[in-house]
């Protein structure tokens, strides 16, 4: 069977398939659009299409909990460099 996770660096999370391309989308289709017009700003993401563009990191992430809902879209800091990955579990 096989796996949809990938491991990062030495100590670093598992990265699964979907975050991967979601992060592989955002830079070879759409960094330098959206770093031009939008830095600092958080792009909301859905199947590798850049959906809305918002303030905050957590603006982003409540829109899409509320609509495509949870494990169906991803948030990208726009202009920032990313040095990990994170997964972020639903308090339950």
């Amino acid at each position: 069977m096989a796996s949809d996770l990938h491991l990062g660096p030495v100590g670093a999370s598992v990265i699964p398939d979907h975050v991967l391309f979601h992060t592989r989308t955002y830079d070879s289709e759409h960094r330098e659009a959206l770093e031009a017009e939008h830095w600092g700003r958080t792009a909301l993401m859905v199947d590798g299409v850049v959906i809305d563009i918002f303030d905050t990191g957590i603006e982003a992430y409540d829109a899409g909990m509320e609509h495509p809902g949870q494990g169906n879209f991803a948030t990208q800091h726009i202009g920032v460099i990313s040095t990990g990955y994170a997964i972020v579990e639903p308090i339950t």
